[in-house]
């Protein structure tokens, strides 16, 4: 007789193991360190260019588990995040904060619906570039 395999639902961590990506100032390097880390007052970072970074502390981390009548809410029509995080690091590399960059993308996405970042960077300097200079 062939026995079935349970299917076991909602099953939560037993363990988390949490990371955050800090990207210096300087030099555009980024840095990964732990949770366990970012919980320790003062702890630095101290990147390949000599700056000596203090990531502001961070005492917990809350998880919440999505209910069963709660469906998730996904945004069609978006940048996706990896490709807006290297437009935005790529415009700001032009002089253009962090908030007029990713609005400058999300603007040219809307007009392009186009995911190439060349493309992004280039209709978002074209169409929208003079609004913040």
């Amino acid at each position: 007789m062939k026995k079935t395999k349970t299917l076991i639902k909602n099953l939560k961590p037993d363990d988390y193991d949490i990371s955050f990506k800090y990207s210096c100032p300087e030099c555009r390097n980024d840095h990964w360190i732990f949770l366990r880390e970012a919980k320790v007052k003062n702890f630095k970072i101290v990147c390949e260019c000599g700056s000596i970074i203090v990531p502001k502390r961070i005492r917990t981390i809350n998880i919440e588990f999505l209910s069963e009548e709660s469906k998730p809410v996904v945004k069609e029509n978006s940048v996706p995040l990896d490709i807006l995080g290297e437009c935005v690091k790529i415009l700001s590399g032009y002089g253009y904060t962090s908030e007029e960059s990713s609005q400058m993308i999300k603007e040219s996405f809307e007009l392009t619906n186009s995911t190439d970042i060349k493309n992004l960077i280039a209709c978002s300097l074209t169409h929208f570039g003079d609004k913040y200079v």
